[in-house]
């Protein structure tokens, strides 16, 4: 069966991901945050809310069959109706080769005004011809927007980091709990929980990190290989 991740222009950091996931300490929980799959493109206001393509769909359902099968795993995702599909086809690839797995819902909601969030991101991007929201990014992280219009980047990488480590209290040694969300979003994790600013070409579909905790760092892999992080000054979620 030919694989869709090996195909696409844009699976080699979902692949290097997969293979991170096999290689984690199985002693330890882990959470993954990662963008959703491939959706059709977006170019207008009324485009926004596009759903996955075909072969997004495919991918993410081939990205959970090819998690390691020892996990115990949990799914969420944001309130957009293409990281809830991708978090459904990671699921359904899960059960495909029988590993325990389940849809655990919305874990966060922004607290943006989105029409502004809209307009924010058509000047960063659309109309200015780039091709991926890092420029956004830059400027939403370096406070460059009212935060009674758009929420503070690392307020909201404060309040991710809360959601998920509070879920993965109530998780054992072998949980594994999937994020389904969008590229800003791991951006922020990214570089407010690790110090890791995303690279240049940007965090593509079914792309991000992982994560897992020690009592002295935080083990993060991505596609750039592995970091050991030491907890920002605000971290209050170390393992007990």
């Amino acid at each position: 069966m030919n694989s869709i991740l090996e195909s696409v222009e844009w699976g080699e950091p979902a692949l290097s991901l997969l293979s991170q996931s096999r290689e984690l300490d199985p002693k330890l929980p882990a959470v993954m945050q990662i963008r959703h799959s491939e959706r059709s493109h977006i170019s207008s206001r009324e485009e926004r809310g596009a759903n996955l393509t075909e072969s997004g769909r495919r991918a993410a359902c081939e990205f959970g069959s090819s998690l390691p099968i020892t996990r115990s795993y949990r799914l969420f995702h944001s309130t957009s109706d293409r990281a809830k599909e991708t978090a459904e086809e990671i699921h359904r690839g899960l059960r495909s080769i029988d590993a325990e797995a389940c849809i655990g819902g919305v874990f966060i909601r922004s607290h943006s005004d989105q029409e502004k969030l809209w307009d924010y991101l058509t000047r960063d991007i659309i109309s200015q011809g780039e091709r991926t929201a890092r420029p956004f990014f830059i400027n939403w992280a370096s406070g460059h927007f009212p935060p009674w219009e758009l929420e503070p980047c690392r307020m909201f990488a404060q309040r991710a980091a809360s959601a998920m480590m509070k879920n993965l209290d109530n998780h054992d040694t072998s949980g594994f709990d999937i994020y389904v969300s969008h590229d800003i979003w791991v951006a922020s994790c990214l570089f407010y929980w690790f110090g890791i600013m995303p690279s240049v070409d940007w965090i593509g579909y079914l792309d991000g990190f992982i994560l897992q905790q020690t009592d002295d760092c935080m083990n993060v892999y991505f596609k750039d290989g592995k970091k050991e992080a030491y907890y920002p000054y605000w971290w209050g979620f170390k393992p007990h």
